[in-house]
């Protein structure tokens, strides 16, 4: 996994093995201030057949939006885009999906 860009300026970034993380001063999450990160995925042969999964987490305020596609080439397809919007009960501000 690589970082490629931002879009504006997030408070925090955070990218690891299985986890990205990205924050922003909740003044911007009031005003509805977008930031957004651009990371390259690349999946070894072995685990091309394993299906990708992940947990997408936000505050209360606002959505966020993930969007996944597959990049060949100059050829970009967009394959997946989840967005989420609302709160979740029970889940102490973190809204798992």
């Amino acid at each position: 996994m690589k970082f490629i860009d931002k879009i504006v300026n997030p408070a925090h970034i955070g990218l690891e093995y299985k986890f990205l993380g990205l924050n922003q001063p909740i003044e911007d999450s009031i005003k509805d201030k977008i930031v957004g990160m651009i990371v390259d995925l690349a999946l070894s042969t072995e685990n091309i057949s394993n299906p990708l999964s992940y947990i997408l987490k936000k505050g209360n305020l606002g959505k966020s939006i993930v969007k996944i596609f597959i990049i060949e080439k100059d050829k970009k397809q967009l394959i997946k885009e989840v967005a989420h919007v609302g709160e979740v009960p029970g889940s102490e501000g973190l809204n798992p999906i």
